[in-house]
């Protein structure tokens, strides 16, 4: 019983030394997001920034894929009651390390396109350009009375099984944006 109590109280002070050790330089950020007109449909441009911190490099670097989920919803104001959720999109990306060519490959899921870094940086940067994404049956929601909101986070999720339990309890690993929200118009 005294040990149960020795280890319950040594898993509490290294979870509250890790919440204090959360990184302040790390996270996701939306610099910019519109939507355009094109035809039928529309397009998405965005510009996201992603920092990383030193357990998830370690981890890419180790040949854990890290899969980003950039999530647009589309709602319709209304006067009398709650808005009114029009429309809900997410696009997977994923962002990986192969150890022998020493390259970082940034994947679109939905498309299946790929891209191919010689480092981490550019395949940040290249992971958080989003330009002309087609967004179909959005064009007919472009009215006066809406508005988008996007945002982005980490897919503990598609983490191997293993990672899991340890990304849900460890701060380091909750990489989200705040919401970006903006007025759609025509």
């Amino acid at each position: 019983m005294k040990n149960a109590f020795i280890t319950l109280a040594l898993v509490l002070i290294l979870a509250s030394t890790s919440l204090t050790m959360a990184d302040e330089n790390t996270g996701i950020t939306i610099k910019h997001a519109e939507i355009v007109a094109n035809g039928s449909s529309s397009l998405l441009h965005a510009r996201i920034d992603y920092y990383l911190n030193d357990d998830i490099i370690e981890a890419l670097n180790n040949g854990i894929t890290l899969t980003f989920n950039v999530s647009l919803i589309i709602y319709q104001h209304r006067n009398w009651l709650w808005n009114k959720r029009r429309a809900s999109l997410v696009f997977p990306y994923r962002l990986k390390y192969h150890t022998l060519s020493q390259t970082y490959q940034v994947t679109d899921v939905t498309s299946n396109h790929k891209q191919v870094f010689s480092g981490l940086y550019p395949a940040l940067h290249a992971l958080g350009t989003l330009n002309d994404l087609p967004l179909h049956n959005i064009a007919a929601l472009q009215a006066s009375k809406h508005s988008a909101k996007l945002s982005v986070a980490l897919n503990i999720e598609a983490l191997p099984l293993p990672m899991r339990p340890l990304a849900y309890i460890t701060p380091n690993w909750h990489l989200s944006s705040n919401p970006l929200q903006w007025p759609l118009s025509q």
